[in-house]
């Protein structure tokens, strides 16, 4: 199991499992986080950094995944996913495909056929189901986009623009205003942007939360907080400024 240098009360916690490609939160009741560091995903308990379920990707190694934990069922590529499911974003298989794991087990969810769908993406990064929407979110860095795509068929619906150069990156969803935040390995910055047309509704540097070019996933906690994976190894809790 992996230790903490310190907990995430402190606003960040050291997982000690190397370079961390993308966060998830689960839900309130279990108060934990999911991270993947590319060959295994691994639920933590946040206040002390110990890992309390790995498993390996169904996949395969990856340095390009998204992670959210679903906050409602979906369907997905034609199987239906109950809420409290991972979805995971691969930008390393070919094509880049979004998946549902049943996190009791690490396995994909199959209902007669893997709950998977083919995306449209050059390399995703990172990627989360929009209840309201009812559509996927992927991030691309080929070139730099948010395309939305339908979760059943994989078929592109929309492509937003993104306000900063995308390397590793993540999505998460705003669990008070509905839209997009987007954050990168290439800059100090997080972004909340509008789902519908990708225009800019504020950024935030978080540099001075001791956070640089290094973030590679975002998710919100039950508390409304912004956590934000990186690079490093490490997960922050970002303060964002009232709206």
């Amino acid at each position: 199991s992996a230790g903490t240098s310190a907990p995430l009360a402190l606003n960040y916690l050291n997982a000690e499992l190397g370079q961390l490609h993308d966060v998830a939160f689960l839900d309130a009741a279990d108060d934990r986080v999911v991270v993947s560091n590319g060959n295994d995903f691994h639920v933590l308990d946040p206040t002390t950094g110990v890992s309390v379920g790995t498993f390996a990707l169904p996949d395969g190694f990856t340095n390009d995944v998204g992670l959210q934990v679903l906050t409602s069922a979906i369907t997905l590529g034609g199987v239906s996913v109950p809420a409290g499911s991972l979805l995971v974003t691969d930008g390393d298989a070919s094509p880049d495909t979004a998946f549902a794991v049943d996190l009791s087990t690490g396995l994909v969810i199959n209902d007669g056929s893997d709950a998977e769908v083919g995306l449209p993406s050059g390399l995703a990064v990172g990627g989360v189901y929009h209840a309201t929407r009812g559509t996927l979110f992927v991030l691309d860095i080929s070139p730099d986009r948010i395309l939305e795509v339908d979760a059943t068929t994989g078929a592109l619906v929309n492509t937003l623009p993104v306000p900063f150069d995308i390397n590793f990156g993540g999505l998460a969803i705003d669990p008070v205003t509905d839209n997009l935040w987007v954050g990168s390995s290439q800059t100090p910055t997080v972004a909340e942007i509008s789902p519908v047309d990708g225009s800019v509704i504020r950024q935030v540097a978080v540099g001075p939360q001791g956070i640089g070019n290094e973030i590679s996933g975002l998710a919100f906690d039950a508390a409304g907080n912004l956590l934000a994976s990186s690079t490093r190894g490490v997960v922050y809790r970002v303060t964002l400024p009232p709206a």
